[in-house]
Order: C-alpha cells, then structure tokens, then sequence
C-alpha cells in the first residue's frame, strides 16, 4: 500500500513506481496491466529473533540504557516512599476521635476487669459452701 506522499511523487515523475524490493531491471508491465518482478535477496536473520535481540532493538529504540537507568531510579524512590511511614497531624477532629477511642478502652478493660472478678467471688463462694458442708459433717 503506499502514502499519499509515495503516490503524489510517482504521479509527477519524481519517484518510479517499481517496488523497492524488486532487482533492478527485472520489473516488467504487459499491455494487460499485469506486473512481474525479482524480488531481491535477503540477507538478514533466519528464524524468529531472540528475546535478547528484540530487547536490544527496544532499549535502543526507545532511547538507550539511560531510559533504563532513569526507571530505576524511580523504582528505588518508589520503595523509599513506600518504606515511610505516614503521620497524622494533631487536629481538633482527630484529637476528638483518639479521647472517644481511650475512653471506650478503658471502659472495655473495666467492664472485663469486674467480669474476671466476679467470676473470682464466685468460685471463691463455691469453695467456701463446699468446705463448710465438709466441716459440717
């Protein structure tokens, strides 16, 4: 398929119409518009390109090792700020919410402090009936 621009050039007469991966001297048109050609040899790699080479051509493409290096930097950044560790200012709002927060601990801990107690007075009384029923025997 060719550009507009290919197109253009062919139509003033600046650029032939042969393709430009056919032998010179070989392209032929009939009378009928068909079109025969040599297609010129190619020296280039057999086989599907390795992963090495397909990232050779992309790290090069895409601007070369310093591309890599600046990723990295911003991957150790990254893991900085991820390693720190972040602080809340003291406002009215958050002040508020830390007394709310100790208040119902400490009511938490009560309310379980006086249950282990009471729990405690009981078996206490347990053994003090069974005690008084061995004695009184």
């Amino acid at each position: 398929m060719l550009t507009f621009r290919e197109f253009y050039q062919i139509c003033e007469g600046k650029k032939p119409d042969t393709p430009p991966h056919a032998v010179p001297g070989t392209y032929k048109r009939d009378n009928e518009g068909t079109i025969s050609y040599t297609l010129q040899r190619y020296d280039g790699p057999l086989g599907k390109p390795k992963k090495k080479e397909i990232d050779k051509l992309v790290v090069k493409r895409s601007g070369g090792k310093a591309v890599t290096d600046r990723i990295k930097k911003l991957a150790k950044s990254v893991k900085k700020i991820d390693e720190q560790s972040p602080t809340m200012e003291p406002n009215f709002y958050s002040q508020q919410v830390a007394k709310r927060q100790a208040t119902q601990k400490i009511a938490h801990m009560k309310h379980v402090h006086q249950e282990l107690g009471a729990e405690a007075r009981a078996q206490q009384a347990q053994k003090r009936a069974e005690i008084k029923a061995i004695l009184s025997r």
